[in-house]
């Protein structure tokens, strides 16, 4: 079943002959493309009078058109001055008070610009409205059409928003300190930017936890945690280390976001360099293989907690 056509109120001055019939070939115009467009012309029928068709339709349309032109600004701020209400008056004090009383959202009306310019075809209250400019022929479609797509609600749409993008932190800047002396720099209590943010709500998996707390409290060196992939580890390390935070420096860096495939460019180098940088060492040279001894030996004269997520990509 197709949709019902959006019902659409023109309103309108009466300027001469040649401007209604442009108005009625715009209202037909609208007809074809789908739109119920309600014109005096075509609706006030019978016994019906020109107010109740107008209260009628500003209370039964989708959407208004303010079809405006210096004629219709001019009857409504004569109305607004105390003068005699028209048509034009009167279809404005029923929208404006539609809007005031929420019967009509002030985006259910939209301005079309179709003589003269907007500052003389246009009522101050129309201000800040969605407006389209169908004054010249010659350029009708493309505002016609933007026209269009508001009115049967084909407009642009926001993409759907993303997961947040991590790892984005920048490495801390090392704190100043004289060549004079060999005092050893402090490790950074916590860095845990590199790990994966991760649900770390576990079901189960006390045993597990029961090993990691014994190796830490009785001073092992190395715990590996090997498991098939999508099994826990990740949220298991995570549960586990944020029980320890402040007990010890904590370092933590995951490895997959350099993947796992046949293609991925796999290497210690980012993960070296940033361990380098923030525990503040000084390799004997600038290569992996004395940053990793520095590392290490750093490491053996400092009890730290270092997580190493992902090793997979390392061991290919």
């Amino acid at each position: 079943m197709s949709p019902k056509p959006p019902r659409v109120f023109l309103s309108y001055a009466w300027e001469d002959d040649a401007y209604r019939n442009r108005v009625e070939a715009f209202a037909t115009r609208l007809c074809e493309d789908g739109i119920n467009a309600r014109l005096d012309a075509w609706h006030v029928t019978g016994s019906v009078t020109i107010p109740e068709f107008m209260a009628s339709e500003v209370h039964h349309a989708e959407k208004v058109l303010l079809v405006c032109s210096p004629k219709y600004a001019q009857k409504i701020r004569a109305m607004e001055d105390g003068e005699k209400i028209t048509g034009s008056g009167w279809e404005h004090m029923l929208v404006t008070s539609a809007i005031w009383t929420g019967l009509k959202d002030r985006a259910d009306v939209v301005v079309v610009v179709f003589r003269g310019t907007w500052r003389d075809a246009t009522p101050s209250f129309a201000s800040g409205l969605p407006s389209y400019d169908l004054t010249d022929d010659a350029a009708f479609e493309e505002p016609y059409t933007e026209l269009l797509r508001r009115l049967t609600g084909q407009t642009k749409k926001a993409p759907p928003v993303g997961k947040p993008v991590t790892g984005l932190t920048p490495a801390p800047v090392p704190a100043l300190r004289g060549t004079g002396g060999t005092a050893p720099a402090p490790a950074p209590e916590a860095y845990i930017s590199k790990l994966p943010a991760t649900d770390s709500t576990l079901i189960g998996r006390g045993d597990e936890l029961a090993q990691l707390e014994a190796a830490w409290t009785n001073g092992a060196n190395l715990v590996q945690v090997i498991a098939p992939g999508g099994t826990g580890k990740t949220a298991l390390m995570t549960n586990w280390y944020k029980r320890h935070v402040g007990e010890a420096p904590l370092y933590g860096w995951s490895f997959y976001k350099q993947g796992t495939g046949a293609s991925a460019n796999v290497s210690s180098d980012d993960f070296l360099n940033h361990a380098v940088s923030c525990f503040q060492l000084q390799p004997k040279a600038n290569t992996a293989e004395a940053k990793a001894e520095a590392l290490v030996h750093h490491l053996r004269q400092h009890r730290t907690l270092l997580i190493l997520d992902g090793m997979e990509p390392l061991q290919n």
